[in-house]
């Protein structure tokens, strides 16, 4: 292994994520608290280590970081480090190159609150902070799921009208939102802000948010220093167009030293097999813009491993290549999924034992030019595997957030939280006789954004004061609560509508879970609408109790309520009620028999026991359509910019959200044709029912399988409140049949000017319909143009030309 640079001496021991920057060519641990922050003239390695579930085994990923301005010499030291420390790590880790704003999804990840890039370096020097001078600092915010917060010049020059960017002036940030920002952009601004505000100034800074007056505000613009025109979205720049424009061939090459001297050949043979590559040797795969990968043969030389590093760096220059392209340097049974899909096939190491790490890209079917989903691999069912760990000597504390401040509640047999409000969790407990200690903090789906963000900053302040910030911190969203926390609370968490304390005179809970200690309670709407023959349902009205037990429901559900009904009515009888067995009182004190989801104990049951409904995401955001299963789906996981198709078995619905665009929806309706004709399982069009469905109009059939159903979800004005039923025909229910064939329809704008639109018309999206050519001349943009657009501006043109 040889020497190693005593910063590495303690680096990937135990899981969790270590930076180094390369200061005055030397390499020096940095600090967590500066975690996300990057110079731009330094360079950075980050060593990140987490532990295989199956294995129990330690994995690393590695990634060198290069600011825009770094110099060559630290470039160098960043680069040659990186290679030292996986050798001090036995060679196993991923290794990945990374570049100022063209950073991995991987490298992103990381930091849940986005990363911030600062001018200057170690070279530049830094100047001494005085207290209470501050440096008058823009930043511009930029990016969807993983935020960049980049600083710029302090300029309006620099402002765009497509991006969110945040002044900096000391005790006062503007946090400026430009007209063609999205709403997205804008809530990371906001907790940008906040981020600054509270841990860099004490919480005594002012936040001004200037929206509507995004080109006049008088204090903004005095305080930025200049006033100028504001330059349009699309001179921000498009990451991907490069990738676009540029069509390359993906190539192998083979890097040997055998003749005794190092040779490079280009593979010729396609489509590529795993058996092309030599554990002897190293290969090089180009895949274009896409990336450029180091493969490392287990019996390769050294000179062969440093060559080849070498030779893919170089093909940066050579093939004209950005100098952002990805360059990712992996070894030889320890293959990125990424990596695998260049190959026709792939066998994973050992993979007929059952034992060893196993990579997978998961139920992922990707359409690419000439490629078609792969039906046999989204039918595949992943087994679930439950930890059989034996948790004991459990504590726990429990925090609310409220008022910007944090509230210690008092211990009760349950654990009661409102989807309101956000809580920190903090327990110690034993598992084998180890002790644990884990901090969560817990964010109800409907909880704010400024309490979200002060669940995660107070829990870090716990954490310090208790255990000197050594303890584990876990995000937890509602409805996705990991296997640990739900044995620590030994299945006795009920999640309310409201308030955190269930006191109302009317109350009624959903309760769903496959054995005692993951059941859990969740209330939902009162009324009879909110029932399904799938699980079990606890009623509370004033002196009458109710557990109302479905066709399909378990054991353990039926427990959980009786539990659950014991103690927040201690003083009630509980009547029991089974389905079918109603009484007219049980159907008054509901308001009513009204549609619900019913099945019987038949063929359903047994599948339904196996957990074979799933839920498949639609979409084609990364500019190729994809289907991805989410595993432990809930209500959040529809959205609204996506189409979503659920199995549940007798029937399969294509769930539309407002947001899809018609590409989607139709990709996804053939989508679910061609998985019902795949079916596996003998299920066909004669008994099976496809249906489309909109978002705000699910049907109670729909609904039943996700857990604590909320119907207000969806913004105001979007639900619609009565019961739907399925053999009822509306225009927000169809079959996918139906839709196919309407799918192809152009009508003129005069149509659709009509008070009584042409059949299967969807009245959200009459743009649609119009033709390339007419869509131009009505809009005077193309299509391309307006679905770059946000939404407001496109309600705004769509009002202007009648067809909203």
């Amino acid at each position: 292994m040889g020497t190693v640079d005593k910063a590495f001496l303690k680096a990937g021991q135990g899981p969790g994520l270590q930076i180094w920057r390369i200061e005055k060519m030397k390499v020096i641990l940095q600090e967590p608290k500066t975690y996300g922050e990057f110079y731009t003239g330094d360079s950075y390695i980050l060593l990140h280590t987490k532990k295989n579930i199956k294995s129990e085994k330690l994995e690393w990923n590695i990634h060198f970081w290069l600011g825009n301005d770094t110099s060559q010499d630290e470039m160098g030291v960043a680069a040659y480090k990186t290679v030292e420390l996986d050798d001090y790590l036995g060679g196993a880790p991923v290794q990945h190159r990374e570049v100022q704003d063209h950073e991995s999804k991987l490298f992103l990840s990381y930091f849940t609150k986005g990363i911030r890039y600062l001018t200057g370096g170690v070279d530049s020097g830094f100047r001494q902070v005085q207290r209470g001078k501050f440096e008058k600092r823009l930043f511009q915010i930029k990016g969807k799921k993983n935020v960049r917060v980049k600083q710029v010049e302090c300029s309006c020059s620099s402002l765009n009208q497509g991006d969110v960017f945040l002044l900096d002036c000391g005790l006062t940030l503007h946090l400026w939102n430009g007209s063609q920002s999205s709403t997205f952009e804008r809530m990371k601004g906001h907790q940008v802000a906040k981020n600054i505000r509270d841990e860099e100034r004490g919480g005594k800074a002012e936040i001004r948010i200037i929206d509507i007056r995004w080109n006049s505000d008088i204090k903004f613009f005095a305080d930025l220093g200049s006033k100028t025109d504001i330059a349009e979205s699309s001179t921000a720049g498009d990451d991907h167009e490069f990738e676009k424009k540029l069509i390359s061939e993906i190539k192998l090459y083979s890097v040997s030293d055998a003749s005794g001297k190092m040779e490079i050949t280009e593979k010729s043979r396609k489509p590529f097999q795993q058996t092309d590559l030599d554990s002897n040797d190293c290969f090089i795969l180009d895949a274009g813009p896409s990336g450029i990968f180091v493969w490392v043969g287990r019996k390769c030389t050294n000179e062969e491993k440093k060559s080849a590093w070498k030779y893919a760096t170089d093909f940066l220059e050579i093939k004209g290549y950005p100098n952002w392209t990805a360059i990712t340097r992996i070894v030889e049974r320890g293959e990125t999924p990424v990596f695998k899909q260049y190959f026709t096939s792939w066998i994973d190491y050992n993979d007929q034992k059952g034992l060893g790490n196993v990579y997978n890209i998961g139920n992922i079917a990707e359409i690419k030019e000439q490629e078609a989903i792969d039906y046999c691999k989204l039918h595949e069912r992943k087994q679930s595997v439950e930890e059989n760990d034996f948790i004991d000597n459990v504590q726990t504390k429990i925090w609310k957030i409220e008022n910007g401040g944090v509230r210690l509640l008092q211990n009760c047999p349950f654990t009661v939280l409102s989807s309101n409000f956000c809580y920190i969790i903090i327990a110690t407990f034993s598992i084998n006789m180890k002790k644990h200690t884990h901090a969560y903090y817990w964010q109800g789906t409907r909880s704010s954004t400024d309490d979200k963000t002060a669940s995660a900053i107070y829990t870090k302040r716990l954490c310090e004061e208790t255990e000197n910030g050594t303890i584990g911190q876990i995000r937890i969203e509602q409805g996705k609560e990991p296997d640990t926390f739900m044995k620590i609370l030994d299945g006795k968490l009920v999640i309310t509508m409201n308030e955190d304390s269930p006191d109302k005179d009317q109350q009624m809970y959903h309760i769903r879970g496959t054995n005692t200690r993951n059941t859990k309670a969740i209330e939902v709407e009162f009324g009879s609408k909110s029932l399904n023959s799938y699980d079990v349902f606890l009623v509370i009205s004033k002196a009458v109790l109710y557990i109302w037990i479905g066709e399909i429901s378990i054991g353990t559900e039926i427990h959980a309520a009786m539990t659950l009904a014991t103690y927040l009515s201690p003083e009630s009888c509980i009547n029991n009620i089974h389905e079918g067995e109603e009484t007219d009182a049980f159907w008054d004190v509901l308001g009513g028999k009204d549609l619900y989801a019913q099945s019987t104990r038949n063929k359903i049951k047994e599948l339904n026991d196996q957990n074979l409904v799933r839920l498949f995401s639609c979409s084609n955001t990364t500019g190729m359509f994809k289907v991805t299963e989410i595993a432990n789906f809930t209500q959040q996981d529809l959205l609204e910019d996506d189409v979503m198709l659920l199995d549940a078995f007798d029937k399969i619905f294509v769930w539309v959200g407002r947001g899809a665009n018609r590409l989607e929806r139709q990709k996804a309706l053939e989508t679910a044709l061609n998985y019902l004709t795949s079916d596996p399982f003998g299920r066909t069009e004669d008994n099976t029912k496809l249906f489309q469905i909109k978002q705000g109009y699910e049907p109670s059939t729909f609904t039943s399988h996700f857990h604590g159903w909320d119907h207000n979800c969806w913004r105001s004005g979007i639900y619609k409140k009565e019961n739907i039923n399925l053999d009822t025909k509306t225009e927000e229910i169809t079959t996918v049949q139906e839709e196919l064939e309407k799918l192809d329809q152009n009508y003129s704008h005069e149509q659709l000017l009509q008070k009584r639109l042409p059949e299967g018309v969807d009245s959200t999206c009459k743009e649609k319909y119009l033709t390339d050519d007419e869509f131009l001349r009505i809009f005077g943009i193309s299509k391309v143009m307006y679905a770059s657009k946000p939404k407001w501006k496109q309600l705004e043109l769509k009002k202007r030309v009648g067809l909203f």
